[in-house]
């Protein structure tokens, strides 16, 4: 009896655990949310907003470099000034090749700057995108703008551009404005950022279409469509007179760039060569060349004037640059010193004392030089300054300076009183004319020597390299023949 009780109660126990372990097990399983209707998680906009920081860092970087090499560049062409007007040759050489590479480098930082720009409006089309939604920003509306790369060039007019601008892009690919925004990128690759943009949807604005285009069109070669112009390493210089400026300007310009053709010499050419005409330069590089003629005037006359061709536009301006121009600047471009020294005694004075004008009024068979220094400048280029003293220095008799020959001595034409313009005592030069017979001022070199041929020396050295200007050069020459001539008396005072 006791026994079959037992097992009942058992029986009962074993049945209301399965029971409460049924029950417990379906009630945590239906407490378990479903995972459909598990909360959305935020979308993760962290690569793209890598990419704006990278971005907006990089542009800031490029706009570092480039406002420091502007700056280096600007104390560079200061320097550049200075070493010019003191005739220091070697460092005038040195200072222009550096200034030619800080263009060279300002322009490319210009373009990494450009391009950094146009990185930061794309990566920020992408971020804004992404928050808004749209996983990404990639290929969609990008906050409705004028469509993705598949949109054809024409809603690039549609959104208020200029026709030509359509019309231009769909002919370099082949095609039409019908073409797609995508096939002109694949057919012109430098074009890439505006399909970037156009992947988050381009502005439709007009200016912040033209903002994003200008630099690309200029890129090509073609920023004119916008108002824009070509850079300045492909536009000539004929592209001046082309806009409405006289031919002479041209023609004067590619002179002093050393010669050519206006239509040959780029306008980077003529910047590089000519310091002066950088303003031409930065006003093509940023924003196209003037068409309107007062604008055009407005940039080219304090040019010119500053070459000393303000005449070529009908202003003043400075003096020619031969009221300006020393001597010396010949010998300073690469001409030997002697030419320097013969030309500058012929002309009464020193080499860096005697102005080009000068020389040409005292000896018109030099007005050549003086013509050509007007028009260009004095020539750096050893071919073209040869080809313009040797036909002077032969007619003068100095052929011999430059290897050339003919023409009469220089001590024909050189009188006495070079010697002590040179640095000579005024009495030596007195004593030398007396001999002669005749006056210091009024009595040549080779007057002088033929009336008293112990002089022969001087008149065999001033013909050989001029009137020394070094003073003991000069001492050394004229003591043995004062002293010849029993006028060693004078040789205490020989230097004034």
């Amino acid at each position: 009896m006791h026994r079959a009780l037992t097992r009942v109660v058992v029986s009962l126990v074993l049945a209301a655990g399965l029971t409460i372990t049924t029950l417990s097990t379906g009630t945590a399983a239906s407490a378990a949310p479903a995972p459909a209707t598990a909360p959305r998680a935020a979308t993760d906009c962290s690569t793209q907003q890598a990419a704006y920081d990278a971005a907006v860092a990089s542009h800031a970087a490029a706009v570092a470099k480039l406002k420091q090499v502007r700056h280096r560049l600007k104390v560079v062409k200061r320097r550049l000034r200075h070493a010019q007007a003191a005739h220091q040759v070697v460092k005038v050489h040195r200072l222009k090749k550096k200034a030619r590479a800080l263009r060279k480098r300002a322009r490319r930082l210009r373009d990494r700057r450009d391009v950094a720009a146009r990185a930061v409006v794309t990566t920020y089309n992408a971020l804004t995108a992404c928050q808004a939604g749209g996983g990404g920003g990639g290929g969609g509306g990008g906050g409705g703008g004028t469509g993705g790369t598949h949109s054809p060039v024409q809603s690039l007019c549609d959104a208020g551009l200029p026709q030509k601008v359509c019309d231009t892009l769909g002919s370099l690919a082949g095609g039409g404005s019908d073409l797609s925004l995508q096939t002109l990128c694949d057919a012109v690759p430098l074009l890439q950022p505006l399909c970037d943009a156009a992947a988050v949807g381009l502005p439709t604005d007009p200016a912040a279409l033209t903002d994003l285009l200008q630099p690309l069109l200029d890129t090509i070669g073609l920023g004119d469509l916008l108002g824009g112009g070509l850079p300045t390493d492909i536009t000539m210089v004929q592209a001046l007179c082309d806009a409405g400026v006289p031919q002479a300007v041209c023609d004067a310009l590619t002179q002093a760039v050393g010669g050519g053709l206006p239509s040959d010499v780029t306008l980077t050419a003529l910047c590089t060569a000519v310091p002066e005409t950088q303003p031409i330069c930065d006003a093509v590089n940023s924003g196209g060349l003037p068409t309107d003629p007062t604008a055009l005037t407005d940039l080219l006359s304090p040019v010119l004037d500053l070459l000393g061709l303000g005449g070529l536009l009908g202003g003043g301006g400075l003096p020619v640059l031969s009221d300006t121009t020393m001597i010396q600047a010949l010998c300073d471009a690469g001409a030997p010193q002697s030419v320097c020294d013969a030309l500058a005694t012929a002309a009464g004075g020193l080499p860096n004392g005697v102005t080009l004008t000068e020389l040409c009024t005292a000896l018109p068979e030099t007005q050549p030089i003086c013509d050509a220094v007007n028009v260009g400048g004095v020539p750096t280029d050893p071919t073209a300054l040869t080809n313009l003293l040797s036909p002077v220095l032969d007619l003068l008799g100095l052929g011999g300076l430059l290897g050339g020959g003919g023409g009469l001595p220089l001590s024909d034409t050189t009188m006495i009183q070079a010697l002590c313009d040179a640095g000579a005592a005024q009495s030596v030069c007195d004593a030398l004319a007396t001999a002669a017979g005749g006056l210091p001022s009024g009595v040549t070199l080779t007057e002088m020597c033929t009336a008293v041929p112990e002089t022969q020396p001087i008149c065999d050295t001033v013909d050989a390299g001029g009137v020394p200007t070094d003073p003991t050069a000069l001492t050394n020459l004229l003591s043995p023949v004062l002293t010849l001539l029993g006028l060693g008396g004078l040789l205490g005072g020989l230097l004034g």
